[in-house]
């Protein structure tokens, strides 16, 4: 078994070298080729970045925010503004190509960077990816916010938009037609209504509308 498993490593190896030989003519041709060994990973790593990180990035727009589980199901092909993280897919492009400086390892090298995508493999798939602040309070935050009970006056024009209300607001302001994927409830938006005559807008700040 032990002589096996040395001609699969050195088949994988070979294969590798061949990979990065190939990767180097097609990215570092002419004076580019006296770059060191490696370069050509660390810049494949680039360009995958600049593709996820950046053309892909919220692509297609109708699943953004729909990736879960530390991106472990790959629905926005790039980065996911809302959720802040790449998906499965980019994530394995992106790092993917530092598999071609194994050949340039030495074996205790290669055994060493085995043991690393281990290691990060595990705590991909096994690890907490958010913060976990505990259990609740064991007595609640008495403090309460306070605004002054009375009413103020804005220039005329200014109005207040709520929840979905503000959402029809954006969504209409927005040239390219796209719609919003947050939830609504909640959303306190300002906005100018033109010709709203010379009526200065009131509210109270202690109220919530």
């Amino acid at each position: 078994a032990k002589p096996r498993m040395l001609v699969s490593r050195c088949a994988i190896v070979g294969a590798l070298e061949a990979a990065r030989l190939q990767a180097r003519a097609l990215l570092l041709p002419g004076p580019l080729s006296t770059l060191p060994a490696g370069s050509e990973a660390f810049l494949l790593s680039c360009l995958a970045l600049l593709l996820f990180g950046h053309l892909l990035a919220a692509v297609p727009l109708r699943r953004l925010g729909t990736n879960y589980g530390a991106g472990y199901n790959t629905r926005v092909l790039g980065y996911d503004n809302s959720r802040g993280e790449f998906s499965l897919l980019a994530t394995a492009c992106i790092f993917a190509p530092y598999a071609l400086l194994v050949p340039l390892l030495s074996p205790l090298g290669q055994g060493l960077a085995l043991a690393v995508v281990v290691a990060l493999a595990a705590y991909y798939c096994f690890g907490p990816h958010a913060c976990h602040p505990g259990g609740p309070r064991a007595h609640r935050i008495l403090r309460e916010p306070q605004w002054e009970n009375k009413e103020w006056h804005v220039d005329a024009g200014w109005r207040c938009a709520v929840a979905e209300e503000s959402h029809e607001v954006t969504e209409k302001a927005l040239a390219n037609g796209h719609k919003l994927t947050g939830e609504p409830a909640g959303r306190q938006i300002w906005h100018r209504v033109p010709k709203a005559g010379k009526a200065k807008a009131a509210f109270n700040p202690a109220v919530n509308p």
